[in-house]
């Protein structure tokens, strides 16, 4: 009799959300971290405000009015962050800055009480499949091009650039995203006619 070849381990599937067909009853943070990051405030799918944000201190105040912003529409906040995964453009220095940059926002997040359920992670390449097609490698000018094509008001601001181009993206994307519906509280769902339970069976994931 031959040997028994070893079985091979099978890699554990990642979690596959259902993307809605109509913008999540949400108050969305998106957030582009870097040495200067973007930031975009989203409410039930509207484009709210964006910043440019350099420090803790400015980043401070985009999440109190984040959260102002939650007390007066009772829509719950999830704030989405860009984190990415494998190797990153720009090499060490980059992923440094980028480490850096994360981990402040979670400080201030922290230090301001808003709850870790309600912080999630996207990475880029899932955002950017899903709103401009393709592998995000070098796409800033496409991003731009394509957030002012969708939000001509962005042009009449001066601190538009390619951080708050992907801000602005990021809310997009977290708007309908499932894996922001997931975490928000079936009380809400139910008020605003969406359904609390997720059949996810055959769920695609976003940008895979």
């Amino acid at each position: 009799m031959g040997r028994k070849q070893p079985s091979r381990k099978r890699r554990p599937r990642s979690k596959k959300f259902r993307p809605s067909v109509r913008p999540w009853p949400a108050t969305i943070l998106a957030i582009d971290p870097g040495e200067t990051s973007g930031a975009a405030l989203f409410v039930g799918g509207r484009l709210q405000g964006v910043w440019r944000v350099s420090g803790a201190d400015p980043a401070k105040q985009v999440v109190a009015v984040a959260q102002e912003t939650e007390r007066e529409t009772e829509l719950p906040l999830v704030v989405v962050l860009e984190t990415w995964a494998g190797n990153i453009p720009g090499g060490t220095v980059t992923a440094s800055g980028l480490g850096s940059a994360a981990g402040m926002w979670r400080a201030v997040l922290e230090l301001a009480k808003h709850p870790k359920r309600r912080t999630l992670k996207v990475n880029p390449m899932t955002w950017y499949a899903r709103l401009i097609g393709g592998r995000k490698t070098r796409g800033k000018d496409k991003v731009v091009s394509a957030m002012l094509l969708r939000f001509p008001e962005l042009k009449r601001s001066k601190g538009i650039d390619h951080n708050v181009a992907e801000a602005v993206a990021i809310g997009v994307w977290a708007s309908r995203a499932g894996e922001v519906g997931k975490v928000l509280p079936k009380k809400t769902l139910k008020a605003h006619a969406f359904p609390t339970q997720f059949d996810l069976s055959g769920a695609k994931e976003v940008g895979s």
